[in-house]
């Protein structure tokens, strides 16, 4: 993947700079969602890491700048939930039941597809009345299946 320089995007949000620790498992991307990634303008990749309050480094590499977007997003999902809609129903069902439970477990929600669907609702509402074009909602989708895995990871806590 292409290393990008962006000079203008270091930012520091209410929560502070986030830091990078390691995702586990050893290869966080599959090889499909490495292509995925790489067609995910770095405009938008940037705007997210903006939201999550990450630090923007001079060089950024796309890969690296999503693992660490998978790391921030685990922690609003055990703080806040996630903003799901009726649209993520097929993305939820593809997990595999260990990871569907894991993910709804750390946001608080039923461990059904269900009630992730219901939990995260409330949360989509209320992004879109308080963070309209919320780069979370819009990407959730395609980081879905590698934020499931991080989470399912996890130490319990």
């Amino acid at each position: 993947m292409p290393v990008v320089t962006v000079s203008t995007l270091h930012t520091f949000g209410t929560r502070g700079p986030m830091s990078a620790t390691s995702l586990t498992p050893e290869e966080p991307l599959t090889p499909e969602e490495k292509a995925l990634v790489g067609r995910i303008p770095l405009s938008e990749l940037a705007a997210l890491a903006a939201e999550l309050d990450i630090v923007l480094p001079e060089v950024v590499e796309p890969e690296d700048l999503v693992v660490r977007c998978i790391q921030a997003l685990a922690d609003i999902a055990a703080a806040e939930g996630l903003p799901f809609s009726r649209f993520d129903r097929e993305d939820l069902e593809r997990l595999p039941p260990e990871e569907l439970t894991a993910l709804a477990l750390h946001c608080g929600a039923p461990a059904t597809v269900e009630g992730l669907l219901k939990a995260g609702g409330r949360v989509y509402k209320r992004y879109r009345r308080k963070r309209p074009g919320s780069q979370v909602a819009l990407l959730l989708p395609t980081l879905l299946a590698p934020l499931a895995r991080h989470i399912a990871g996890r130490p319990s806590q």
